[in-house]
This record gives C-alpha cells, structure tokens and sequence, in this order.
C-alpha cells in the first residue's frame, strides 16, 4: 500500500482516502479545489481502498508517469504494487 500510495503521490496524481467509523473507507481523485473525477464509499478494507484507486487512477490518468510505468511492469510486479 505504501508503495502504490507514494507512486501514485510522486506523479502528482491528488486522491484522497478518508473513513467515518463503520462506514468504511472512501476513495476519491482529484482535489477540493479543481474537483473530484471519481469517488467510491463504503469500501471494507485496505485492500479494497487500494484496489480501488488504482482502477481510478488508471481510468482517469492514463498519461501519466504513474499509468506508464505501471503498464511497463508485469503484472506480478503491479501485484506487488497493491500488497505493499
């Protein structure tokens, strides 16, 4: 997770991640200031969250650096990407 998160952060990409007691986590691209492309609530778990903004991340930024060099990877390596 750490790993998808920073990569995810080093390529300027804004998301945020926030939770509300048992309301699970939510998911969310883009920024308060220009907008949020995309936002998904009720997520269970981590690996949820994480799988979650990946599949955002790569539908709204497929140019950039972050979608590039994740689609360079095999997918085991993006597997790593997702368990970290």
């Amino acid at each position: 997770m750490e790993k998808l998160l920073s990569e995810i952060y080093s390529s300027e990409i804004n998301f945020e991640i926030s939770t509300f007691w048992d309301g699970g986590f939510t998911v969310k691209v883009g920024d308060e200031m220009n907008g949020f492309l995309e936002e998904s609530a009720g997520l269970e778990n981590l690996d949820k969250v994480c799988s979650e903004l990946l599949r955002m991340v790569l539908k709204h930024y497929p140019d950039s650096v972050f979608t590039e060099n994740y689609n360079k990877k095999g997918s085991s390596s993006n597997e790593e990407i997702k368990k970290d």
